[in-house]
This record gives structure tokens, C-alpha cells and sequence, in this order.
């Protein structure tokens, strides 16, 4: 079944990126991501290609989306192994994204986690759509994105140590209004509990977000390739901070930016996300992979609903080592979760998947085609087609870049 995606028109999105991969005329309106997928927020529109699609499935052809044929039949279009795992729902989710200014410094819960801030926000009797509701759904969320341009990430806490000489250079610029609040960072710096006792500062003191201001503002030089202020970043961490004070003043959430490693993934290169694990996407496009959930609790650098004390409920608040990796020789990407997988396919010459498993091919370049015992269908950019678990495992031909998500493993 082919897939319209569902797009999402946030402010930090790209105006370009998507519709260029798409091959359309942008419209000048933002186009942050593309949900391919049967998650109830944006589930994907089916686009019946043939009467085949109809018998096969044996439902009317009528505007329908994933998340309806997947509840007409679950265990046919999912699997029975599927559904007892994790119950009548495609748990997975793939997207686009495009971020033209840095996304929310945001975590996403664990399963637990999850479960119980759901049923907490429903016996509060928050609505489900409600902007500062964070819960919604009882779903986890670890997620991976794929570069598909070079992409600008923020994840994990550096070592305070690096954090403390980034704090020390802005100290020594002595930026008027400054020098209080950096000095008071400095010493929380160096108590028992770095990380957490930063991170609660920045966020709980009102004056920090000025403080962001005065300092984006100001001529600090350029650090060594060898100072310690850049340990844990791909680029002087003041240049992250200007970035993400530009994209959003007298915010403290640029501060906390200076807390966290920042990678600068090229083309071909990924990187997983697990819960607990402060993060931030600023520049790029990719392809993403996640658990299907839309779970987020926000901390800066957002026009949305803030709730900070969840936030510092749910962070993992250690030294984290951003881990980037490539496809392996088949092609295939480490996502650590059973919820999902994601191949990398550039090449097909009848390559077929051994799984009878519920799955989403996207094209992204080129032209492949994909067969089942349902027929034959052509891929070009921007395609995407839902192969069910009741079809043949699919058979793949073509050149190009070709993402392939399903199951874990």
C-alpha cells in the first residue's frame, strides 16, 4: 500500500529541504517532518494504487489511513508475533526531518515512564490534544536519525570538567551583567552533583536567558582545537551558543546547550537516542526511526509547553559518549530497541527480507522497485509503501538510497 506521508508545519522546520527531496515547489511554509506511519497523532493517508490493493485487503477503496487498516486487521497486517509483543498497533514510526533552527532541549521517557505519566495526565483529566499536556500516548520513544545532509545534533552531558572551561572563557570575557550568574554556575560546577545542580540552575533562575543574551552578543575569541572547552563538541561550543541564542532569545535553554556533547554527523552517518538522554537537533536532514510515539518533555529552546520539573525527573544525569555509526555491510543500523530496525539499501538486485513482519520502504533518491506477492511497485524520492505481514517478504531492485524500516532484532 502506497503512503502519503503527514506532514508537520513547526516553526523550526525547513522551507526547502523536504519539498526539494520531494521534488515539489515549496510554499514558503515550513515543513519540519513527514510521518510515515499509523501513530493516531499523523497517521499516513493509504493512496490505492490498483483493485488489487482492495483485494487484497478486502476493505473499500475509500479515503482510509494506516492506522484503519491496521485496527480492521491486526493480526493479519501486523502478525500474530506482532501483536502479542506489542499489542493491535504498528510500533514503529518513520520520518522525514528538516530543521532549519534547533528543535526543543528535550527527553523522551522510558516504557515505565511512559505508562505511568499517561495514566497520570489522564486521571488529571488533561485532554490528549491539550498543548502542555507531555504524555500522550503510554509509549516509549527511542529514536535514530540517518544523516542525509551534514546534521548538527546535540545529545548527552559532557564531562563537567569540559563544561567548566567553557564557563571559565566566558568568565574571562568579562561580559558586563554577566559575571554573577557565571560565577555561581562556576561553583555549582564543582560540587558533588555537577550535571543535575546545573541543569537545575540554568532552567529555575530567571535571569539566565538575559545572560544568554549578553554573552551570544559578545566577542569571546575562538578557542584551541586543544582547549578543554571544546571536549565533546565538533565545533567551539560559543558558536553553539550563538546558534541557539539566535534561534531563540533570552532563552537559558542556550546555556544548557553548552552542557551537552554536539556532533556534526556527515551523509551516511546515524546516531540512536535512549530515553533519559537530553538532546537537541539543530541543523539538517534526515531520516528518522523511532518507537511509535509522540512523548516529549521539553527543558529550552521552544515555543511549546515547558515543564521543567519533568524534565529533570526523567534525565539521566551522566557523562554520555555520543556513539555515531555507520550501516554495516548489509546495510543495516544498531537502533538497540526491539521496537524498530532501519536498512540502508543503496543497491538492490533482487534483494528480498526474510521476515513475514510488518514494513515501511521510503525512497529518498534514485528509483527502486518492490515486489510481493500483492504485485509490483515503482519508488521514486519521496515514496513510501507499507508492506503487510500477511504479503510475501518483499523482493527489492533498483540504485539510489532506499530505507527500510521494521522490527528490531
Amino acid at each position: 500500500m502506497k503512503l502519503q506521508g503527514s506532514p508537520a508545519n513547526y516553526a523550526w522546520g525547513s522551507t526547502t529541504a523536504i519539498p526539494a527531496l520531494l521534488e515539489q515547489a515549496p510554499t514558503g511554509e515550513p515543513i519540519a517532518e513527514m510521518w510515515f506511519g499509523a501513530h493516531e497523532a499523523r497517521p499516513s493517508k493509504v493512496v490505492w494504487s490498483a483493485p488489487a490493493s482492495e483485494q487484497a485487503y478486502g476493505i473499500a477503496v475509500l479515503p482510509r489511513t494506516l492506522s484503519d487498516v491496521v485496527a480492521e486487521s491486526p493480526a493479519a497486517v501486523l502478525g500474530e508475533e506482532t501483536v502479542e509483543t506489542f499489542g493491535p498497533r504498528l510500533p514503529f514510526l518513520v520520518k522525514l526531518l528538516a530543521a532549519d533552527k534547533a528543535l526543543s532541549i528535550q527527553v523522551h521517557p522510558d516504557l515505565e515512564q511512559a505508562r505511568e505519566g499517561f495514566a497520570r495526565e489522564n486521571a488529571a483529566g488533561i485532554p490528549i490534544d491539550a498543548p502542555h499536556r507531555n504524555y500522550r500516548d503510554a509509549w516509549h520513544k527511542p529514536e535514530l536519525i540517518y544523516a542525509l545532509s551534514p546534521f548538527d545534533a546535540l545529545t548527552g552531558f559532557r564531562e563537567p570538567h569540559a563544561i567548566a572551561a567553557t564557563v571559565d572563557r566566558l568568565l574571562a570575557a568579562e561580559v558586563p551583567g554577566t559575571h554573577a550568574a557565571l560565577l555561581t554556575w562556576r561553583e555549582v560546577l564543582a560540587g558533588d552533583n555537577p550535571l543535575q545542580d546545573s541543569m537545575n540552575l540554568l532552567l529555575d533562575t530567571p535571569n539566565f536567558g538575559a545572560v544568554a543574551d549578553r554573552l551570544a552578543a559578545a566577542d569571546i575569541p575562538e578557542a584551541a582545537p586543544d582547549c578543554d572547552s571544546r571536549i565533546g563538541c565538533d565545533i567551539d561550543p560559543i558558536h553553539i551558543l550563538r546558534m541557539t541564542n539566535g534561534d531563540f532569545p533570552n532563552d537559558a535553554g542556550a546555556l544548557v546547550a553548552l552542557m551537552l556533547n554536539m556532533v556534526r554527523m556527515l551523509p551516511g552517518q546515524a546516531l540512536a537516542m535512549k530515553a533519559g538522554i537530553p538532546h537537541a537537533y539543530l541543523r539538517g536532514l534526515g531520516v528518522e526511526i523511532m518507537a511509535s510515539s509522540d512523548n516529549v518533555v521539553r527543558g529550552g529552546l521552544t515555543s511549546k509547553h515547558i515543564d521543567i520539573p519533568e524534565l529533570q525527573r526523567l534525565v539521566r544525569f551522566e557523562v554520555q559518549k555520543p556513539h555515531i555509526q555507520h550501516p554495516d555491510d548489509s546495510g543495516l543500523l544498531d537502533t538497540g530497541c526491539r521496537d524498530f530496525g532501519m536498512q540502508v539499501i543503496s543497491c538492490a538486485d533482487n534483494l528480498q527480507l526474510g521476515e513475514d513482519a510488518p514494513t515501511i520502504a521510503l525512497c529518498t533518491s534514485g528509483e527502486f522497485q518492490v515486489s510481493t506477492d500483492h504485485g509490483t511497485q515503482q519508488l521514486n524520492p519521496g515514496d513510501a509503501y507499507f508492506i503487510g505481514a500477511d504479503e510475501a517478504p518483499p523482493t527489492f531492485n533498483g540504485q539510489g538510497a532506499l530505507f527500510v524500516g521494521g522490527l528490531g532484532r
